[in-house]
């Protein structure tokens, strides 16, 4: 096999694969939100949601979802090396949300 042959099969691979964890994760959420829904306790979930975990207007973490929507349960504590490295990301991270509010609100 060529080269390219060899890297075009891997993105098609890779695609595929994502594709595939993509409804995964999806699937394991909507069960989550499911569960909450039916008013099962402490279904706790990661989810990218509108918060006041950082001055950013949405974040991911950790989220308790019930009957009445989700409850934000914040980052815990932080190491050094963790408080750094989410000053770093801030500026990209809330570059990236404007995006994604300009994109949504243009649906």
């Amino acid at each position: 096999m060529l080269y390219n042959e060899v890297l075009s099969s891997q993105v098609i691979d890779f695609e595929t694969a994502h594709v595939f964890l993509s409804s995964y994760a999806g699937a394991i959420f909507a069960n989550a939100c499911l569960k909450g829904l039916k008013g099962v306790l402490d279904v706790v979930e990661c989810s990218f949601v509108q918060s006041n975990v950082t001055e950013l207007p949405f974040f991911a973490s950790k989220v308790r979802l019930g009957k009445n929507g989700e409850e934000v349960l914040g980052l815990g504590p932080l190491t050094n090396y963790e408080k750094k490295g989410l000053e770093a990301l801030k500026p990209e991270l809330l570059s990236s949300t404007k995006k994604g509010i300009k994109l949504a609100n243009a649906s």
